[in-house]
């Protein structure tokens, strides 16, 4: 490869590669960090040993779980950005260097090798946020035990099903509230400082967006 591009050429090649893959690894390691935020669980690495053994105890080691859980979420979006420019900045400098068809080349194989190490991570994380979830949160009842059934008739899976979700169920209305829901976020987040409120603000506009996505 110095032969053919030079030896500053190629650096910038194997540089452009290696931030490739950095990305589609920071990608699937935000899904991760998301997903075990969106379903209340901690990863190992941010877990505490619990040395007191109460119900306030444990509220402490949860919250402050979450709080750290938020942090590397922000932590990984500055290094995602950070890194998706420096690769645009590089991608950039090789075309300048390049001829179009050169360029070509060397894009199909930097992509496969982003992909390939992508889809092993992310198989790597699935595994990971499957084991950490079934932990935390076991699955100790069956709707046949949490129903109590006082009338003569008998139910079926769709009835036992539907008073399984208790008192507070409610249906999901056929258009969100987007405007009322912004409004009262907005209203929610006067008091908070800049940085809070801006994170408020974007965890609001991921979840409606997630939202929608699912309704569409």
């Amino acid at each position: 490869m110095i032969h053919l591009y030079g030896e500053e050429t190629t650096r910038q090649i194997r540089l452009f590669e290696k931030l490739r893959i950095k990305k589609t690894k920071l990608l699937n390691s935000l899904t991760f960090l998301l997903c075990c935020l969106d379903h209340h669980t901690i990863p190992r690495f941010l877990q505490f040993q619990n040395h007191i053994y109460s119900r306030a105890a444990n509220r402490i080691y949860q919250r402050t779980s979450c709080a750290l859980l938020r942090e590397r979420i922000q932590q990984n979006r500055r290094e995602l950005d950070n890194t998706s420019r420096e690769l645009l900045s590089t991608h950039l400098r090789i075309a300048n260097q390049l001829s179009a068809t050169n360029c070509s080349q060397i894009e199909q194989p930097t992509w496969n090798k982003a992909m390939r190490a992508g889809q092993d991570s992310k198989a790597r994380q699935i595994k990971k946020f499957t084991r950490f979830h079934k932990k935390q949160h076991p699955i100790t009842k069956n709707e046949k035990e949490t129903v109590i059934n006082l009338s003569d008739e008998k139910l079926d899976g769709a009835v036992s099903s539907l008073l399984h979700k208790g008192l507070n169920f409610a249906v999901t209305p056929r258009s969100t509230p987007i405007e009322d829901i912004l409004t009262g976020v907005e209203n929610a987040i006067l008091s908070l400082p800049v940085e809070k409120a801006e994170e408020a603000r974007q965890e609001t506009v991921r979840i409606l967006k997630k939202l929608l996505t699912t309704q569409r």
